[in-house]
């Protein structure tokens, strides 16, 4: 079974936002202290969610480009060898003809 990408994230979150409602109404501090200490808690739970999102798309991005590099670089690597071939074939072609006309 495949576990959600952002579901230990979300399952931390809550957590912690119930942890900081229960920890706030006991520490006996006013209403307003107490929601105001959850929303916080609750933001930094957001904010670690929208992180891993953004960590994620990036990964993704780089995961395309890695690819892109790759094919050309394949594909400069077939050039490449193509010129080496013609180059070589080229020069035997030269060195051959040189000692045809030395023997003749």
């Amino acid at each position: 079974m495949k576990i959600p990408p952002l579901l230990p994230e979300c399952v931390a979150g809550i957590i912690a936002v119930c942890s900081a409602g229960i920890l706030a109404s006991k520490l006996n501090i006013d209403i307003l202290a107490q929601i105001s200490f959850t929303i916080l808690i609750a933001t930094l739970s957001l904010l670690m969610i929208r992180t891993h999102m953004r960590i994620q798309a990036v990964q993704k991005q780089l995961m395309i480009k890695e690819r892109v590099m790759r094919f050309a670089l394949d594909d400069f690597a077939k050039k490449m060898s193509k010129r080496q071939e013609e180059s070589l074939r080229q020069i035997s072609d030269t060195l051959e003809d040189r000692s045809r006309r030395m023997y003749r």
